[in-house]
């Protein structure tokens, strides 16, 4: 990331320049702002996932559950969460969220 000149040391904000490694990975990506944890469910389709900002680092959803929980990725608890609320305070962010597929 320092390489590319997507990260600066010190800079707390890359989520901004997310697209830039998910698309060396070879995966598609589109931002979107304004969205809510209720809004997950229309977009975790077709295999797509969401990376949110939320409370200062990003947690990742996966999917959507029969019974609307999520299954949650929070890399600052270092687990996978299979079924998260849709209440959950960790997913309020601030509304920005990439969704991911390939």
């Amino acid at each position: 990331m320092r390489r590319r000149g997507v990260y600066l040391p010190g800079d707390q904000s890359l989520f901004h320049a997310l697209n830039e490694p998910l698309e060396w990975l070879g995966l598609r990506c589109q931002m979107h702002e304004g969205v809510g944890p209720h809004d997950l469910a229309r977009i975790l389709v077709d295999g797509r996932m969401a990376i949110l900002e939320a409370g200062g680092h990003v947690i990742v959803v996966f999917s959507e559950n029969a019974d609307g929980t999520l299954v949650i990725g929070d890399p600052a608890m270092r687990s996978v969460e299979m079924d998260c609320p849709v209440t959950d305070y960790r997913l309020k962010g601030t509304g920005r969220i990439w969704v991911v597929w390939r």
